[in-house]
């Protein structure tokens, strides 16, 4: 079938829609393919002419956000980040990608954790590794690093991923542009000044 036919757009949609409702009721090892065929009322042979099984729907899924983040922050490359330290402002570019985690909150969470997603986790890591090489400050001065660059890429990916997991723990009860300066008080200035400690 013609991948750009309207119809099975439509029809992709509707499956990955519905993967999504089934992932915030089930556990993904709990979902079949008949669930999915089921709520999307479809037949399977209509579900198998877009995917080989749930895995390859839920790579799919992995594919599109890791598609979305990346053109979510190509702005990165004009960041000036001397101008944000001490500053309370969140990065642009970054709220949109709060909100963007925001939004697709159920998938997220289960891509974060997931044992069948490691990919994905990879992915991400390498998707803030090159967003802070494009950096002008730091492609200037990566040669001058005080520390190895793989340890400096594990701490702000620890850091990012472990306040959206935070967050979504919580109930998302901060708004994507609190989470965003959070985000940013703690990689441009670090844990301890961004954090307000050294004024206590």
């Amino acid at each position: 079938m013609n991948k750009k036919n309207r119809l099975y757009i439509k029809t992709d949609e509707l499956i990955h829609k519905v993967f999504n409702e089934l992932l915030n009721e089930k556990n993904f090892n709990q979902i079949t393919i008949k669930d999915i065929t089921t709520y999307a009322d479809i037949n399977r042979g209509t579900f198998y002419l877009h995917y080989q099984n749930k895995y390859d729907l839920l790579n799919a899924c992995q594919e599109k956000i890791i598609s979305d983040l990346k053109k979510l922050s190509a702005e990165v490359e004009k960041l000036n980040i001397i101008d944000l330290y001490g500053s309370t402002e969140g990065i642009p570019f970054l709220i949109e990608m709060v909100r963007y985690y925001k939004n697709n909150h159920t998938l997220m969470k289960i891509l974060l954790k997931s044992e069948h997603t490691v990919k994905f986790q990879n992915e991400i890591q390498q998707l803030m590794a090159d967003n802070i090489f494009k950096l002008p400050i730091v492609k200037e001065k990566e040669n001058a690093l005080s520390i190895p660059r793989s340890y400096l890429i594990a701490y702000i990916f620890s850091a990012h991923i472990g306040i959206i997991q935070e967050w979504f723990d919580q109930g998302m009860k901060e708004s994507p542009e609190e989470i965003a300066n959070f985000i940013t008080q703690i990689s441009i200035n670090g844990a301890i000044i961004g954090s307000g400690l050294t004024a206590l």
